[in-house]
């Protein structure tokens, strides 16, 4: 800008000859500007005094007209050569030619001239000294102001637009681009960049028009921001502009003017880039080929640019710390459906396993859900088939489901479950049977009743027996004859009502009665003698007998007796006919058999029956009564029964009895029921039921009490568990602070528990139960899309889940995770919402913790490796060349060298070993604590081993007169390892010893061979574990005390602080050797004694092979050579590039970064590496020689192993049409050189996640 200095100059403008009069000038320059010509050009206000050849000789200005007039000089008569020659002020207009004004370049350096020289008026002549035209001072002033006025709308419309283009989120790189190409247009001559700052460190540098290699060049140097880094360290560093207008000359530039002044750049400054909170995001640089400074107009267009920069930079880094949230939040979300998925599969294969049919219904009987049984019983495919409809719609139609309604309403009414319901049921292939209803009420978390929850079994098959058996039964017990049944040693098994009536002993006496009790002894010979071995004979035997009553009398019948035999063979039972032939006879017979029918009953009732006499005194129990309390029945009787009843419980029982006993009504029939709990002998306890009756005689007075014990243990056992789980989820809730809600829609009602009012930190009294009143506590920058998560939740759908911040009453903000759950009616319309709030702030304020921990420490990581990398090269360069130089010193080449000199050298050499020696130390210990060192093992001879190194040793020893002995047993087996590095052990141990002995000592080397037995095993509590070598170092030093063995083996841990000063040591040889060691699976020990030596033992395994970590940089694989196993597992890219300088550019960044590589240098190749390795992701470069990468990439998406292989196309062409280009041809994605590392990176794994997933 401002170079345009040809418009300031005015072109024709007045003269006169020096012969002339001043006052002639004057009117010449009066006429002009009374004739309005002269404009804005100052051609009036000046005369050029021209010679009679036309040669310029001076200037008459207005301002020399005023001072000749104050000095009342006769200007009438003055000619201008003697004003010229005689009168001009020091300051007078000068005449300058052609040539020299080139010099100025610029309106800015004219207006400079103007003011340094004094002038106003400068004379411009050819190279005949003849007039060209006049400049003016306040010519030029106007015309820059205009010039600048122009540049300045014209900067802030471009402006404009980047700003546009910022808040589009277009990527940084395009935006800042577009920056700097404004910025070169206003700055001529100059190549703009902007460097981002990273971590303390100059990173990417984005520069249009600056030489690539030298953009690259920066990036790669990984320069600090600090002073004297350059203009763009400096002014990082100082948070300030920096100018400096000759690199080869400035302090700031010392250590880096070289490589710029190699690529013709002679100036730079540099502004810094601030973030809205000051902090510095990268620096502002302004290149120029010449030794310039920027002027002050142009310092103010750099500050307005720096500032556009560190918006779109903020903006940028904005956007992707959103993405990445974004992703971890999709995650999250995608774990937990996950896990409520599995929850729900893994509850209905229990349910679809369970033997009955189980279903579930809301609380308008309409199904829910169901498992397998039920869904065959009903004749659906899927359960999703039966969810919504009600038992009008199943098979058994309306009769039925009228009943199955009527059950349901009365259990979620009453909230009581409803066991052991018996009724048909009409089946989908049309048939009807019996089942076993078990109902009751479902409810939710909170306790509420929301519904029914039922089990069946067909029990058609038991039903339909019991049918035959109660019509048999009701055919016997219809006649009038007396029919019985007997097992094959007598004892009655059954007897119809007239015999039960004949005997009622039977029944209500002691157990095991048998058939000839029925009869006086003369009918049980004739019977034993004559009936039974006939019946078994011949099948039956018929005949008069006699029946005896309970009285003892005896009633005449004709009775019939049938054998029964197995399948088998063998009589088993017997039955009998008998039938009345006496009226008196029989009316006996029928009381005896009534008792006997009775106590038969009593035998084989399914409860246990006892008698009471008076109150508390047992005098009768049946069997079932010894099954129950695990009790024999001998032991109940008196008052023996109160042993069976539990103890906490005795009591009580007792008093119930003494209360029903003192106050029930004498003639009242009424039934006394109570629960209680039996103790068995083994310590089980039985849950019953009991019922106890008033006996009567026939004059109504209570002769004693008859009583029944129901086993209800499983009932019981269900309900206490039932219980257990209410309460415990109820504790549940209350430990985990879970606020509990339910929207009544219909009524408009939204009704809390007490800890939603804790959540939300409102009172009950202060809270509306309006809905409108709960939305407006949520944050506002979350009220839209809650609303958008219930308006989107899927027609039908049971739940929903959402997460949103509450704004409480006091103003402070809680996270909330929300469970809905929604409860349709039967037109499929939302009747109820039931939902969970949970408290998340803690977790959420956590993970963010988390999160900022996990980025410093991967931050302090990777610090300490570039750290550690840096001082690697800084320092090995130097001492590469000062031992090399030394070296040459010492062998003469350059001349020779006296003694002083040559002892000089020896100390540089020295110093300098011992350097190097400390630097690999280092480097050594931080790949062993980074699992970066790898192993070769291989067979090794241990005797070997030693010998190298004790080599290393022997000259030390030599000098210190230290005699070394070794102890090696002869035939030793080979031992895999690392030869290298178990030498390296060796030298480092036997080196400490040759240090640390005195003078005339003594350091030994000893091997010894351990054997693995089986004492040792029970020693290891039998732990695999092998033979094992020794190694021992000996010496007769100065010892170690115990207090120091400790710290020995600590990096930079030297065990006195007056060994750091008496022996040269960095206290990272120990370290080293003890991490060496026990990467072979070995260990290190020590004995010492203060003032008499110290011993070093490594005992290392001896294994058929070493398992090792892996190295940090995997080696760079060309087409012939094959992937290791221990690299295999990390992902293998196809690089597709010819340029040497790129290929090792990726090859190092992307081994960094935990990726194998392989190099195709082009297209063809590309092709013939894709199909043999089957990468997981290829980079390919468009422009290569031959076949170019998009043919490449038609011909691999040909292939169908590789067709979905990601391709990430890479072009140095960044036309608007290479991106469809690369895309139509088949690749995934499409990065423009010069490619950001990062984001290279990062996309890459991208695409090897999304496979992976």
């Amino acid at each position: 800008m401002l170079s345009n200095l040809e418009a300031a100059i005015v072109q024709y403008p007045l003269s006169a000859r020096a012969d002339a009069t001043v006052l002639s000038a004057v009117e010449q320059m009066s006429n002009l500007s009374k004739q309005g010509i002269d404009g804005d050009n100052g051609s009036s206000t000046c005369v050029v005094i021209v010679s009679d050849e036309l040669k310029v000789l001076g200037i008459l200005t207005q301002q020399d007209v005023m001072r000749l007039v104050i000095q009342q000089q006769p200007i009438a008569q003055l000619t201008l050569r003697q004003f010229w020659q005689e009168h001009r002020s020091p300051s007078a207009s000068l005449i300058i030619s052609q040539s020299d004004l080139k010099d100025l370049r610029n309106i800015n350096a004219a207006i400079a001239h103007f003011e340094s020289s004094q002038i106003t008026h400068l004379a411009i002549v050819d190279a005949q000294e003849q007039l060209v035209g006049v400049l003016q001072h306040e010519t030029l002033i106007r015309l820059r102001d205009a010039i600048i006025h122009e540049a300045t709308a014209s900067l802030f419309a471009i402006q404009q637009k980047i700003h546009e283009r910022i808040a589009q989120s277009e990527p940084l790189s395009e935006v800042l681009g577009e920056l700097l190409l404004m910025m070169e247009t206003y700055l001529r001559g100059s190549s703009c960049s902007i460097t981002l700052c990273r971590d303390g460190l100059l990173g990417e540098v984005i520069a249009p028009s600056l030489p690539m290699e030298y953009a690259m060049a920066l990036e790669k140097a990984n320069l600090p921001i600090a002073e004297g880094v350059g203009s763009c360290g400096t002014a990082a560093f100082r948070r300030e502009l920096v100018v400096v207008s000759d690199i080869a000359n400035d302090p700031l530039w010392q250590n880096h003017k070289q490589f710029a002044l190699c690529y013709g750049l002679q100036a730079c400054s540099s502004i810094p880039i601030f973030a809205s909170d000051r902090t510095v995001l990268g620096a502002f640089g302004i290149y120029y080929r010449e030794q310039k400074a920027p002027q002050a107009q142009e310092l103010e267009w750099i500050t307005q640019a720096a500032n556009i920069a560190g918006i779109a930079i903020e903006r940028d880094q904005a956007t992707q710390a959103l993405q990445q949230l974004n992703q971890e939040l999709e995650h999250r979300v995608q774990v937990r459906t996950q896990e409520l998925q599995e929850r729900e599969q893994f509850l209905q294969t229990v349910l679809d396993t369970f033997p009955l049919s189980v279903f579930w219904k809301d609380v308008n009987s309409v199904y829910l859900g169901c498992n397998q049984n039920f869904l065959r019983d009903a004749g659906f495919q899927t359960i999703a088939q039966i969810i919504g409809k009600t038992d009008r719609e199943m098979p058994w139609g309306e009769t039925e489901a009228d009943f199955y309604r009527d059950g349901d309403r009365a259990i979620i009414e009453g909230q009581i479950p409803k066991l052991a319901i018996e009724d048909t049921q009409h089946q989908a292939n049309g048939r009807t049977i019996w089942t076993e209803i078990n109902k009751l009420p479902l409810r939710n978390l909170q306790g509420e009743v929301i519904g029914v929850l039922g089990t069946y079994q067909d029990i058609s098959d038991r039903k339909n027996a019991e049918q035959k058996q109660a019509k048999l039964t009701a055919i016997l017990e219809a006649t009038p004859d007396y029919i019985g049944m007997a097992n094959a040693q007598g004892e009655i098994l059954w007897h119809n009502r007239q015999l039960k009536q004949l005997r009622p002993e039977l029944v209500d006496g002691a157990e095991h009665r048998y058939i000839s009790e029925c009869h006086p002894d003369w009918v049980n010979k004739i019977i034993l003698e004559q009936a039974l071995p006939t019946a078994i004979e011949k099948g039956s035997w018929a005949g008069e007998m006699a029946l005896l009553d309970s009285a003892g009398k005896e009633i005449p019948v004709s009775q019939v007796i049938i054998a029964h035999r197995s399948d088998s063979g063998v009589v088993e039972s017997f039955s009998t006919i008998m039938r009345d032939i006496s009226d008196r006879k029989t009316m006996e017979l029928s009381l005896k058999a009534s008792e006997r029918r009775y106590a038969s009953l009593a035998a084989a009732a399914p409860v246990a029956i006892f008698r009471f006499d008076e109150p508390l005194n047992c005098v009768y129990v049946n069997e079932r009564w010894s099954d129950l309390s695990g009790r024999p029945m001998e032991s109940a009787l008196g008052h023996g029964w109160m042993e069976s009843v539990h103890p906490e419980d005795r009591e009580q029982s007792i008093a119930e009895w003494a209360e029903y006993y003192a106050h029930s009504n004498p003639e009242s029939q009424i039934i006394h029921g109570s629960e209680g709990r039996h103790l068995r002998p083994d310590g089980t306890t039985t849950w019953v039921y009991i019922q106890v009756a008033k006996e009567f005689d026939n004059d109504g007075n209570i002769v004693g009490y008859i009583g029944t014990l129901t086993d209800i243990t499983d009932r019981k056992n269900t309900e206490l568990a039932l219980q257990d789980l209410s309460d415990r989820l109820e504790f549940a809730l209350k430990g985990a602070n879970i606020g509990i809600w339910e929207w009544q829609i219909s009524e408009g009602r939204l009704l809390w528990d007490e800890r939603m009012f804790n959540l939300y930190g409102i009172s009950p009294e202060a809270f509306s139960g309006e809905y409108e009143d709960w939305f407006q506590s949520i944050h506002p920058d979350d009220q839209e899309w809650v609303q958008q998560a219930e308006q989107q939740s899927p027609q039908g759908a049971k739940e929903c889940h959402v997460e949103f911040r509450i704004i409480r009453p006091n103003g402070t903000i809680r996270f909330i995770d929300s469970y809905v759950f929604n409860q349709y009616n039967a037109q499929g319309e939302i009747q109820k919402k039931v939902g969970l709030n949970i408290d998340i702030t803690d977790r959420k304020q956590a993970e963010i913790q988390l999160q900022r921990i996990n980025e410093e420490l991967i931050k302090a990581t990777r610090l300490k490796d570039e750290f550690l990398a840096n001082m690697s090269h800084e320092l090995r360069t130097p001492l590469n060349a000062i031992l090399g130089m030394t070296e040459i010193l010492q062998e003469g080449i350059l001349g020779d060298l006296n003694d002083r000199q040559m002892q000089s050298l020896q100390t540089i050499e020295k110093s300098s070993n011992h350097l190097l020696e400390l630097i690999n130390d280092i480097l050594d210990v931080a790949k062993v604590e980074a699992g970066q060192i790898k192993l070769f093992c291989q067979p090794c001879h241990v005797e070997t081993l030693c010998q190298s190194g004790l080599l290393f040793i022997k000259q030390q020893a030599f000098t210190k007169n230290i005699q070394l002995e070794t102890e090696i047993p002869a035939h030793l087996p080979t031992i895999n390892l690392d030869e290298r590095r178990i030498r390296q052990v060796l030298i480092n141990l036997l080196n400490n010893a040759v240090k640390f002995t005195p003078d005339g000592g003594k350091v030994s080397i000893k091997v010894n061979y351990i054997a693995f037995s089986d004492k040792d095993a029970i020693a290891h509590n039998g732990a695999v574990t092998c033979d094992k070598l020794e190694i021992s170092i000996v010496d007769t030093g100065i010892g170690i005390a115990p207090d120091q063995i400790q710290r020995l083996f600590q990096p930079f841990v030297q065990v006195e602080s007056a060994l750091n000063r008496s022996y040269n040591g960095t206290g990272l040889g120990l370290a080293l050797v003890k991490r060496l060691v026990e990467l072979h699976g070995g260990e290190v020990r020590l004995t010492s004694e203060l003032g008499v030596g110290s011993c070093f033992t490594i005992a290392l395994p001896i294994t058929p092979f070493c398992e090792v970590a892996v190295e940090s940089a995997p080696p760079l694989l060309s087409s012939s050579e094959t992937i290791t196993g221990e690299i295999a597992n990390m992902p293998l890219i196809l690089l597709a590039e010819d340029n040497e300088a790129n290929v090792t550019m990726f090859v190092e960044y992307l081994s960094l970064k935990g990726f194998r590589l392989l190099v195709a240098h082009n297209g063809r190749m590309a092709i013939d590496l894709a199909q043999q390795t089957h990468p997981d992701l290829i980079l390919m470069d468009i422009q290569m020689p031959g076949m170019d990468g998009l043919e490449a990439i038609q011909h691999i998406r040909q292939k169908p192993e590789l067709a979905n292989t990601p391709i990430i196309a890479l072009t140095a062409l960044a036309m608007s049409g290479d991106r469809d280009r690369c895309l139509a041809a088949g690749a995934n994605d499409y990065l423009s050189k010069p490619v950001s590392m990062k984001q290279l990176v990062t996309k890459i794994n991208s695409y090897l996640g999304s496979i992976n997933n």
